[in-house]
């Protein structure tokens, strides 16, 4: 496992908008970690004017298998009236 770190660096965001921009790209991180089945540790934030950062800890290396049971048309839709395929 390993930690990552996603940092965004900008010219000047207005500081009414740091703390709110930090909130939805932490948010963003972790449900793209999720929907790609990747297990993580801790999430912490970080954010001023000029940088975001998201650091998420224990990133596990590959993703966790997945197992889907997938049922096609019935069999009745194959066969005609006289059961002729």
């Amino acid at each position: 496992m390993q930690d990552f770190l996603l940092e965004l660096g900008f010219e000047e965001l207005p500081a009414r908008f740091v703390l709110e921009a930090s909130r939805q790209l932490t948010a963003a991180v972790v449900k793209e970690l999720k929907e790609g089945r990747l297990k993580h540790g801790e999430v912490r934030s970080f954010s001023t004017p000029r940088r975001l950062a998201v650091l998420i800890r224990d990133v596990v290396s590959k993703q966790a298998d997945l197992i889907e049971e997938i049922k096609g048309p019935p069999k009745s839709m194959a066969y005609d009236h006289r059961g002729n395929l």
